[in-house]
């Protein structure tokens, strides 16, 4: 096996059989199942038989013994694999987050023996199946072919320090502000692996962080990536932290964006005290494409109100009516159904809670922009609106809540 090859030990790692299609399964998830299940030893029954023996009775048959569970330190916590000899071995990924929450200054100095061929394929399965090719021009489907070959040989070359990945293509993509973000087009193996390293390491550091993550005193947390925003309940907590932050960094030769590190007033009391000072409504701040804003609902309640932000929709909105141009002369089935895509995908992340009245106004300026291409595609338009409007139903998704509101997020993720 595999495992014992590399490893010494018992352990065999199968690799899990494609979940069946249609399903909403583990496939679908992009969290792969950490715990991959592991054969343990077992009594082993001797296939020879035992010798009759001599014709007297006396003469006992000679017998062949089988091998029963295996002894020594079988029945005893297993050793430590790291330098702490005080603590047990972690048994899987789950140890480790046991681990990790009942000391929070351990430190984890033997991690590799957790990717193992089980985890890879749940990190393939894991990964988008639509997903442009990578670097290797090698797709979802094209990997499944002979997953367990390609799996076990990605394990071996893990393990005995073989595998290199894939000088990845650089990709610039504009942004709003006229600059350009450098992006890295991986290969569809080299996926696999981060998805597998990401799966260990999230068991040692999702318990310090959750999707929001409280910190000092009254403080709350919420980040992504290298962008992150840090509530305080007191103005001179928040001053202190914002110090101790650009002191911590520097230490790493690190420091703050000055432009896009700002301390505002926020939060469900912002309003009441600003008018209390005769000062404006509280700032928003941008965030993961949104707008954030202090608001109320229809009971007067404080909410916190999301909506896309307005530079980042016009310039999608300004990127997709390039595209209609030029597209203008294909079939306007082809047309409506690479449009549909694209604008299902922008509500799917911008469809949440409070914003459907933007979306709704930028889906209008798509199909004006629609129609304007349609009668340019020659010298005499002809498309009336009630011919359009039957064209723009058939294509143009649904706006619609693709996101549930934070209380019904926070209780399922948290009960």
């Amino acid at each position: 096996m595999l495992g014992s090859d590399l490893h010494g030990s018992w352990e065999i790692s199968p690799v899990p059989e494609a979940p069946e299609s249609g399903g909403t399964g583990k496939a679908q998830s992009h969290n792969p199942v950490a715990y991959a299940g592991e054969k343990s030893d077992t009594f082993v029954v001797p296939k020879k038989q035992s010798n009759k023996g001599g014709s007297q009775s006396d003469d006992p048959a000679e017998t062949v013994e089988g091998r029963s569970v295996a002894k020594g330190n079988a029945s005893e916590k297993p050793a430590a694999r790291t330098p702490r000899r005080d603590k047990p071995a972690s048994m899987g990924l789950e140890g480790v987050r046991i681990a990790a929450k009942r000391d929070k200054k351990v430190r984890f100095t033997a991690l590799l023996h957790h990717i193992t061929p089980a985890l890879l394929a749940q990190s393939f399965y894991a990964l988008r199946r639509d997903a442009a090719p990578g670097v290797d021009a090698v797709t979802w489907q094209d990997y499944e072919e002979g997953l367990h070959e390609r799996v076990q040989t990605l394990h071996r070359q893990i393990h005995v320090g073989g595998y290199r990945a894939t000088p990845s293509r650089r990709l610039l993509i504009p942004k709003a502000d006229g600059r350009q973000r450098a992006l890295g087009i991986a290969s569809l193996e080299d996926k696999i692996v981060q998805q597998a390293v990401v799966t260990v390491l999230n068991m040692i550091y999702e318990e310090d962080f959750l999707g929001f993550s409280y910190a000092r005193g009254k403080a709350i947390m919420v980040r992504y990536a290298d962008d992150s925003v840090y509530g305080f309940k007191s103005e001179e907590v928040a001053r202190n932290f914002l110090a101790a932050m650009q002191e911590r960094l520097a230490k790493f030769g690190l420091t703050l964006n000055a432009k896009k590190t700002r301390l505002i007033e926020f939060g469900r009391f912002a309003a009441i005290n600003r008018k209390r000072r005769g000062q404006d409504k509280p700032e928003t701040f941008d965030f993961l494409g949104f707008t954030h804003c202090c608001s109320t609902t229809r009971q007067g309640k404080y909410k916190i109100l999301r909506l896309t932000v307005k530079k980042r929709m016009r310039v999608k909105t300004a990127q997709i009516r390039v595209e209609l141009m030029k597209r203008r002369h294909r079939p306007i089935a082809e047309v409506g159904r690479w449009l549909n895509r694209v604008v299902q995908g922008y509500l799917n992340y911008h469809a949440v809670p409070g914003n459907l009245y933007r979306l709704r106004s930028m889906c209008s300026e798509i199909e004006r922009a629609w129609r304007h291409s349609l009668m340019r595609r020659s010298q005499r338009p002809k498309m009336p609106w009630s011919r359009f409007q039957k064209i723009a139903k058939r294509f143009m998704p649904n706006i619609r809540n693709a996101h549930p509101y934070p209380q019904a997020r926070f209780y399922a993720s948290h009960t």
